[in-house]
């Protein structure tokens, strides 16, 4: 993946209707399981290769529910970009 500088990107949230009608989910509750619209996953490199466990938990389509996730299942079903996003 080639890098990009910020200045190639116009990153912002997207209003709450407008999210809803994109993931299938309310606000707060967006998972990229089970999303309505396809869209690209993007995770952090320092979770696949930094997290001590093999596991992680992610959103679970509803505000108050968590999935617990093994890491090689996550990149084998989504297919993510596994970049360096954090600072």
């Amino acid at each position: 993946l080639p890098a990009a500088g910020r200045k190639a990107f116009n990153m912002r949230m997207v209003e709450p209707e407008v999210s809803q009608k994109l993931s299938g989910f309310t606000h707060n509750a967006v998972t990229c399981v089970g999303m309505a619209t396809k869209m690209p996953v993007i995770i952090s490199d320092r979770i696949i290769d930094e997290l001590p466990y093999e596991d992680f938990w992610l959103g679970g389509g509803h505000i108050d529910l968590k999935l617990r996730m093994c890491k090689e299942e996550f990149l084998s079903v989504f297919d993510p970009v596994v970049a360096d996003i954090t600072v």
